[in-house]
């Protein structure tokens, strides 16, 4: 009875071990490829959102906010050059299902120019209210600045998609509407649903290998094969580093601990593999998107100077005199850099004299002339450079309000004028910060200011040297007439003699 039992368990035995490392095998080679598809699913997401992101942009970009600002009805001749405009940038990629552009009034989000083929379906008419805008859209639209896209895909009525956005600005920087672009993710899904079959294919064509293996060696796993479980079990736990040291004078038992090594080496390359595309497409995106943050910012900061160019150009033209001139100037430069007070100092002679101020009259220690000769002013306005200083000394002047007061953080000096010579400088103060981008505002404005005040002070010569004319002339006048008085008194006198003769 013995000698019967024995080899029924050790059958039992051996089928419990192979079927333990076919289950163990198999549940490894799983995880395996359930890691991958979830990476390649997430990654081949993450690039339809960074690509609607881009697009969202520079779609923003060709979006005219003056002109769209302007459009008022379907039948605006605008409306279908937005129309056409935009239909080109719905074909440039084939996932892109819907392009779009709406604005907000009291009553919420409505359509301005949607996109859309004549008589294609799906497509809004101008004034049709927004009635279900994206959380996303609905929460950013008063306060976005850049182009941004839904964190996953949504489904609706029609379809499902990962949606995108990007304000519309005029050119003075105001916030007019928005692009919306909504992709299709039906490719994306396309390719999971084949990853993910090719994933189940691999898997149940392994399979039989990994049974077989259990079949043919399972007599001789009973000792050896616990420690190669235990091996298995760690690898499909996600220890890509494991290995089988297993030392065996039985063939098999070694060719197997080599078999499960070099299929460890493979499963584990294979996911090196994948997480160093994924790190390499990842870097590619965010290479991309520090690449369009920085054109963004570029386009701004151009913006900003333009922008401030003419809102300067505009506050001195006209016949102004050279004090109220001095005023608008540097109020409004004040303003503009986000500084706190700021002075004008114009040369006279071989002194500059105070001649235009903001935020800055009735404080201590604050002097209205200073030579040429005489501190970081007149430096400025001998070396023609702008200086920034940013260690404050203790005496200098305080940002003052009717609440109290504080020292500046940091002082900009900039000079009026050319490189050659210095009509005047201007002086800022801050509790904040001066950027680069401020000192080269003021390098640009310089010109145009000295242009202003030069034309100023030859309009006002101009005038002074028509009242002196004027003057004389009336003087000249007065003489004449005296002359004439004084000659017909003569003549009068030589009557009256020619008569008493």
């Amino acid at each position: 009875m013995e000698s019967n039992l024995q080899p029924q368990g050790s059958v039992r035995l051996r089928a419990r071990l192979a079927l333990s490392f076919s289950v163990m095998t198999s549940l490894a080679i799983g995880i395996t490829i359930l890691i991958l598809y979830v990476n390649f699913r997430a990654e081949l997401r993450q690039q339809l959102r960074l690509r609607a992101i881009n697009l969202a942009a520079a779609a923003a970009l060709q979006q005219n906010g003056d002109e769209f600002e302007q459009i008022k009805s379907g039948q605006d001749p605008l409306h279908e050059k937005f129309r056409i405009q935009n239909l080109k940038i719905r074909r440039v990629d084939p996932d892109i299902e819907y392009v779009f552009t709406a604005t907000k009034d009291k009553d919420g989000l409505y359509f301005v120019v949607d996109a859309g083929e004549p008589g294609e379906e799906n497509i809004a008419q101008y004034g049709e209210r927004y009635e279900e805008p994206s959380e996303l859209l609905w929460e950013n639209y008063d306060t976005m600045t850049g182009a941004i896209a839904d964190a996953d895909i949504y489904t609706d009525d029609y379809g499902s998609f990962i949606s995108s956005y990007a304000p519309i600005f005029t050119s003075d920087g105001r916030r007019v509407g928005v692009i919306g672009l909504d992709f299709t993710v039906t490719t994306v899904i396309a390719k999971e649903r084949q990853f993910l079959w090719l994933s189940l294919g691999v898997f149940l064509s392994t399979l039989p290998f990994v049974i077989l293996f259990g079949l043919v060696l399972g007599s001789r796993l009973a000792a050896p094969i616990s420690a190669l479980a235990d091996v298995a079990g760690e690898f499909a736990a996600g220890g890509k580093s494991q290995r089988a040291q297993i030392k065996s004078r039985v063939i098999e038992i070694a060719e197997l601990v080599k078999d499960f090594n070099m299929m460890t080496d493979t499963v584990s390359d294979l996911i090196e593999g994948l997480e160093k595309r994924v790190v390499e497409r990842t870097a590619f995106a965010e290479k991309a998107r520090l690449e369009a943050e920085l054109a963004r910012q570029e386009a701004e900061a151009q913006a900003w100077f333009a922008r401030g160019q003419a809102q300067l150009a505009e506050i001195m033209r006209g016949e102004l005199d050279i004090s109220t001139l001095a005023n608008n100037v540097t109020s409004f430069l004040s303003q503009y850099l986000g500084a706190h007070s700021g002075a004008l100092f114009m040369v006279s002679g071989d002194v500059l004299k105070l001649t235009g101020h903001y935020a800055c009259m009735g404080r201590k220690n604050r002097k209205d002339e200073f030579r040429l000769d005489e501190n970081l002013i007149g430096e400025a306005a001998r070396s023609t450079r702008v200086i920034k200083l940013m260690s404050i000394p203790k005496d200098a002047p305080l940002i003052a309000s009717s609440l109290g007061s504080a020292k500046p953080n940091q002082i900009l000096i900039a000079p009026i004028g050319s490189e050659e010579k210095a009509l005047g400088v201007l002086e800022f103060s801050t509790l904040d910060e001066f950027s680069a981008e401020h000192e080269n505002f003021l390098r640009r404005v310089s010109e145009s200011i000295a242009i202003a005040f030069r034309t100023a002070q030859t309009r006002i010569r101009m005038n002074e040297l028509l009242a002196q004319s004027q003057q004389q002339a009336e003087e000249l006048q007065a003489q004449e007439e005296e002359l004439r008085a004084a000659n017909e008194e003569l003549h009068a006198q030589a009557e009256r003699l020619r008569a008493q003769q």
